[in-house]
């Protein structure tokens, strides 16, 4: 099972949309930057933090990516 941990009190009632302007799926790269709309580069407490979607379909946190730091690291290289 998932285990979402409830983020700081702060951080509860509101959403940070990440900037992937810069991500380009050419079907060889699995790692991109995790950067904020602001460009600062973003740290998630776990990788059930984010709710990802590519091509509309959402991906399985700990099975479809995974997360190092500021990294976000796709198990397959999209080419979308």
């Amino acid at each position: 099972g998932l285990n979402y941990e409830i983020p700081s009190k702060y951080l509860q009632y509101g959403n940070e949309i990440l900037n992937t302007t810069n991500w380009v799926f050419d079907g060889v790269t699995t790692d991109y930057p995790l950067i904020d709309q602001a460009g600062d580069s973003y740290t998630p407490v776990n990788d059930q933090q984010l709710i990802v979607a590519v091509n509309g379909l959402v991906q399985v946190p700990g099975i479809d990516y995974t997360i190092s730091g500021t990294t976000i690291i796709f198990n397959t290289a999209s080419s979308a």
